[in-house]
């Protein structure tokens, strides 16, 4: 029998295997090349400025923005929002689905408790947190958690260095999770969300954990309870700014002229009357005999 050429004639497999182990050596710093991308690094020495100038501590600033890495991702994402992609039909069954509302309903058994609690504390109703929490983290769910929800600081970090349509709130968002961490409020490590750094079971920016969140069982914006509950504290707090007089005079926006052409639309309308045009369909077919009519009464 034909002896093989060599004893260790490698197999296709073990050839796969080699190729893919390979390939893995040469993407890993090729990878830790392309997460740094030119410019990160110039843009990230001069925001260090601003954010010590807001009070964040040299500390807090090594810790967080020291090593850190853009998470490029985030722009694959910005362009793909649902809200710019998706039939108006499509969006709301998809966030309204069966699947959502006995969902819904076993979380609002699972916290009947809480709920009575926070409307009791904050006057805020059960039913509008409840479609709150169901739309933005279905209900806290594990499977979302997984897919969807990263570490803020890479992404917000990404848009405020190259977001320019937007970079001003970015670099604030960026500033206000900062002044989070500064304040011993949460870690970077806990403090993961959407690709635009929306935190929580309710996915409330920075800016709203930092000025309303709140410790309703020990926890800011990691647990149920602190999250719907720093919900009720947005919600109030946007209604009073942004809740208009109940009443006020009308004194400017009428245009010269407005009450003679009220005048002559109210006599037009009379005069279809009179002949019998009472619908729209019919005022059309009767505008003809009408200036005809006219016109024949002005000559009289």
């Amino acid at each position: 029998m034909k002896q093989p050429d060599s004893p260790v004639d490698p197999t296709r497999r073990a050839l796969l295997k080699a190729g893919i182990g390979a390939g893995a050596l040469l993407a890993s710093p090729l990878a830790a090349f392309a997460a740094a991308p030119p410019g990160f690094e110039q843009w990230r020495d001069t925001f260090r400025a601003r954010a010590l100038g807001k009070g964040i501590s040299d500390a807090t600033w090594t810790r967080v923005m020291g090593r850190i890495e853009p998470d490029m991702s985030v722009f694959r994402q910005m362009a793909k929002q649902p809200e710019f992609h998706e039939q108006i039909w499509q969006y709301v069954n998809r966030r309204a689905s069966d699947w959502r509302i006995i969902n819904g309903r076993e979380a609002l058994k699972k916290h009947e408790a809480l709920f009575a609690r926070i409307e009791q504390d904050f006057g805020v109703e059960r039913g509008t947190l409840l479609a709150l929490w169901g739309v933005e983290s279905a209900y806290g769910d594990p499977l979302v958690q997984q897919n969807h929800m990263r570490p803020i600081f890479p992404a917000l970090a990404a848009l405020a260095w190259n977001e320019p349509r937007r970079r001003a709130y970015w670099e604030t968002e960026l500033i206000n999770a900062l002044k989070i961490v500064d304040r011993g409020w949460g870690t970077p490590e806990e403090m993961r969300g959407s690709w635009a750094g929306a935190m929580g079971h309710t996915q409330w920016m920075p800016e709203v954990w930092l000025n309303v969140g709140m410790d309703y069982d020990s926890a800011i914006c990691s647990t149920v309870a602190s999250t719907v509950a720093a919900s009720t504290g947005a919600m109030k707090s946007r209604r009073r700014a942004r809740r208009p007089p109940a009443a006020r005079p009308m004194r400017r926006g009428l245009a010269p002229g407005w009450r003679a052409r009220t005048a002559n639309r109210s006599r037009s309308r009379a005069r279809r009357r009179s002949f019998g045009c009472r619908s729209r369909v019919a005022r059309r077919s009767c505008s003809a005999r009408t200036s005809t009519r006219c016109a024949a009464t002005t000559r009289r």
